[in-house]
């Protein structure tokens, strides 16, 4: 609705009828919630609107006063920043950031420029912190009332709705609100939102203070448990301040990703980052990257957060919990390593008449082929061998790789064609001593000079041929 409203602003604001200054431009940071992003993203491919998504500064974690203003343009209606971050927790800027568009807008008022309304998404902020719309100096707040023990139900303040700020109804059919939005009320979630909104109104103070001791404690336990060394804190910023009540920490180490961490855990329910990027499986948040976090670091987040009845006895079973999932994670993620390496004897002789037994160790020279397959040029034969390793689908697929990498190559005059199963649950983590089996085929010729120099394309197959890797 403010979105709507801002560019339904810019266009009223033609100096006269067929004047047109292009179409509206919004600004907004490369770390607000999807509510935000997404629907500016789909107008912008729609050439409805332009935007442009100030990045964070990677040593505040925040969307710098400058930066934003450095984006604004002639054309520019909206400036919209959340006023605290849903992952990193970090409050933003949005005092400062609407004194100064107030004294812009007074020159660009002279200019005859369309007047830049101001937004902020206040769901992570309300019942965390003092919220006063006056000190904030906004033209329009999104209030969400689950995120402060209110209904499912959200609520926009606007000040001076159709006089001071402009408000443009997106749906007809009714009078209700003042014919802003039809539709008859929910009467009970309103009122409970307001109960909800008076207890924050009253006690924000207490709650704030005590979320903050049982959230740093939480951190102080996470350190002392894991090592300083090994605890990122993702949501330390330099002279930022943050959320009372949020945490988002990496457990740094191979094999801990946030997802697999949790997976382990019996007692602990949190998540790797916010709910509505739930699809985004094993991927690293891009709220994180976008903070410049590391990847590898940003992909084994977690975000920890805690509430008003949250205890420093309920940490302690978090913390506990943590330290045996990743302590059981830990042990699954021995390296690799050759159990036992034998060369298939052809048929009817011995291994000592073979001269492909001679060495069970080959020389390979090249992994990478046409089309960007994996390819393997020389080596002994058939070969057979156990592999020990602990892995998702991608370090499986690197490990094999490095097993035929040290361990086998294919003799380009006979052609072989290898072949190499690997069982285990896709999902699962598991304790995985396969066989590896390199089968012999002749590679038809065409295949053999697609591939180059007589070699044949590697197929990976795993999962109990439900899911197949070409290289």
């Amino acid at each position: 609705m403010v979105i709507h409203t801002a560019c339904r602003h810019f266009r009223g604001s033609q100096a006269r009828p067929g004047d047109s200054r292009g179409v509206p431009h919004i600004v907004t940071s490369s770390v607000e919630h999807d509510s935000i992003r997404l629907p500016l993203e789909q107008l912008v491919k729609e050439s409805l609107v332009e935007a442009t998504f100030v990045a964070v500064s990677p040593r505040s974690g925040r969307a710098e006063v400058d930066d934003v203003l450095a984006a604004v343009r002639p054309t520019t209606c909206l400036v919209s920043i959340m006023l605290a971050n849903n992952e990193t927790g970090v409050i933003m800027p949005v005092v400062e950031l609407s004194q100064r568009v107030r004294a812009l807008n007074q020159r660009r008022e002279a200019e005859g420029l369309p007047r830049i309304l101001v937004h902020t998404d206040a769901a992570q902020m309300i019942g965390k912190g003092r919220v006063d719309v006056q000190e904030l100096g906004v033209d329009y707040l999104t209030i969400v009332g689950h995120k402060f023990y209110g209904p499912r139900i959200g609520a926009l303040y606007v000040r001076g709705p159709g006089t001071t700020t402009p408000l443009h109804p997106m749906l007809f059919g009714g009078g209700q609100e003042r014919t802003f939005r039809p539709g008859t009320e929910n009467t009970p979630m309103i009122a409970a939102l307001g109960q909800a909104a008076e207890l924050v109104s009253r006690n924000w103070e207490a709650y704030e203070a005590h979320m903050r001791d049982v959230r740093d404690y939480l951190e102080a336990r996470l350190e002392a448990s894991f090592g300083k060394q090994r605890i990122h804190l993702n949501s330390h910023f330099m002279g930022s301040k943050r959320l009372c009540n949020t945490t988002n920490v990496s457990i740094l180490g191979p094999g801990l990703q946030g997802r697999r961490v949790l997976s382990c855990c019996k007692t602990l329910l949190a998540s790797v980052g916010a709910a509505c990027h739930s699809e985004k499986g094993d991927r690293p948040s891009s709220i994180l990257l976008s903070c410049g976090i590391p990847y590898d670091v940003a992909q084994n987040a977690l975000r920890l957060s805690v509430g008003r009845d949250t205890t420093r006895a309920d940490v302690d079973l978090v913390v506990q919990d943590l330290v045996q999932a990743v302590a059981q994670l830990d042990q699954h993620q021995a390296p690799a390593e050759f159990l036992s390496l034998a060369p298939r004897a052809p048929e009817g002789n011995s291994c000592h008449d073979s001269p492909n037994c001679a060495s069970t160790r080959g020389n390979v020279s090249s992994l990478r082929g046409p089309g960007g397959r994996t390819q393997v040029s020389h080596g002994l034969g058939t070969l057979q061998f156990r592999l020990t390793c602990w892995g998702t689908w991608s370090p499986w697929v690197l490990t094999g790789i490095k097993a035929i990498a040290a361990a086998v190559a294919f003799s380009p005059s006979k052609m072989y064609f290898p072949q190499c199963f690997l069982w285990g649950s896709r999902t699962g983590w598991g304790h995985l001593s396969d066989v590896f089996s390199f089968r012999k085929r002749s590679c038809p010729r065409t295949e053999a000079q697609s591939a180059g120099a007589g070699r044949c394309p590697l197929v990976l197959v795993g999962g109990h041929g439900a899911h197949r890797h070409r290289f």
